[in-house]
């Protein structure tokens, strides 16, 4: 991951090399996955092994620092952005966009989106 920030300066974390995990698995994402959890989830799927199922997620791609002021009351001003390890901010790409699409019905009693990854996985480690 990369960040670029006008307050601190840039800043690139690795993993490490190779795969963090040597073995299929999926992860699970809709759009209400933002934040930390966008930056985990590309990170899985680029260097990870990770089969990114779902829907589109949030795409936050920015962070904030927050001021407090002599009043009580705070300025949050967004003072940089976040960087998968391919180069891409998930802002300007409309978030992570699922290999495997899947849709949960909530007025069903199967949560569909996670059986679909169930089925990928197992597929995956089938193959």
């Amino acid at each position: 991951m990369t960040t670029k920030s006008r307050t601190k300066g840039n800043s690139t974390k690795k993993s490490g090399e190779g795969k963090i995990v040597d073995v299929p698995f999926d992860v699970l994402i809709d759009r209400g996955t933002a934040s930390a959890a966008e930056i985990l989830t590309a990170a899985l799927q680029d260097d990870g092994n990770a089969t990114v199922v779902g829907t589109r997620s949030y795409g936050k791609g920015v962070f904030q620092e927050e001021h407090g002021l002599a009043n009580g009351g705070a300025l949050k001003l967004t003072v940089g952005e976040y960087f998968t390890p391919n180069g891409e901010n998930l802002a300007r790409t409309g978030g992570i966009h699922p290999e495997v699409k899947a849709v949960d019905n909530p007025k069903t009693g199967v949560d569909e989106a996670r059986q679909k990854a169930l089925e990928t996985v197992a597929a995956q480690v089938a193959g």
